[in-house]
């Protein structure tokens, strides 16, 4: 029972630290190097820049849950980080690349997307008065993962001229694709800074920030940048019951002390 708590609350606190996390755990394999040029502008976490951060827009508030988390847009080759195809909603693409050398031992890899409720930004109004002001950014996280046979059927046009003459290296490559998706979960207030300055009150006012990070997951369900907290408060959790155990033991014998030594001054009493 007592290294079943221990157990139970070192999980506790690896878990508690992935608050405003959406985690997608996913397996590769080696697949069809299909050649899908608009790919090619995406952002893409490898081994080397296994961490994104960007600045995400989130869709309006009131965005239909039919439309979201869904299939790719149609239009998808349209999209780049900095346009947004029309009759598509807001969203990231990254291409994951799992290729390396340092990762060709493991098959089952996690993505995790981290971002904060808020944060304090520092303004100036007038310019000669500094102030702290809290931007909140109340959003619903979708993280998806597509295969390349998923992206690779999609209608598009033929490849700009920087991209005719290039030619695949591997014709197959363990390769998967993630698309990111926000959308505004905030309550209209009619009495709200937005209503009043006459901007859209179902938009937030700016771009999410989000961190993105790819890893490996080290015996096929643990994430590998967790392995050093794990053995930290293992190691803590052992340092603990040696101290605690010096502790007890210790207040034991002088327990048994203070017992033995009233024991014999009641007897001398007696006599």
């Amino acid at each position: 029972m007592h290294y079943a708590f221990l157990i139970s609350l070192l999980l506790f606190a690896v878990t508690s630290a992935l608050a405003n996390t959406e985690i997608a755990n996913f397996e590769v394999t080696q697949d069809r190097n299909f050649d899908i040029w608009f790919v090619r502008q995406w952002p893409s976490l490898n081994y080397t820049d296994s961490v994104l951060h960007y600045n995400l827009t989130a869709n309006p508030l009131g965005t239909p849950r039919n439309e979201v988390n869904k299939g790719p847009c149609t239009r998808l080759y349209h999209w780049t980080p900095e346009t947004t195809p029309e009759k598509c909603l807001q969203e990231l693409w990254i291409a994951l690349e799992h290729d390396d050398e340092n990762w060709l031992n493991y098959d089952k890899f996690t993505l995790r997307l981290s971002y904060s409720a808020s944060v304090r930004v520092l303004l100036s109004s007038p310019p000669s008065l500094l102030y702290l002001h809290e931007r909140k950014f109340p959003v619903k996280a979708y993280l998806k993962i597509f295969d390349a046979s998923d992206i690779a059927p999609l209608p598009r046009p033929g490849p700009p001229r920087r991209f005719r003459n290039r030619r695949m290296n591997k014709y197959h490559v363990r390769r998967k694709f993630a698309r990111i998706q926000l959308v505004n979960t905030g309550v209209l207030n009619p009495k709200s800074e937005l209503a009043e300055s006459g901007q859209d009150p179902t938009t937030l006012p700016g771009p999410v920030p989000i961190i993105v990070r790819l890893e490996p997951l080290m015996f096929g369900v643990i994430p590998q940048s967790v392995i050093p907290t794990i053995f930290a408060l293992a190691g803590a959790v052992v340092v603990g019951t040696f101290v605690a155990r010096a502790m007890v033991g210790r207040l034991r014998g002088e327990a048994e002390q203070y017992a033995a030594t009233t024991e014999s001054e009641s007897k001398e009493k007696d006599e």
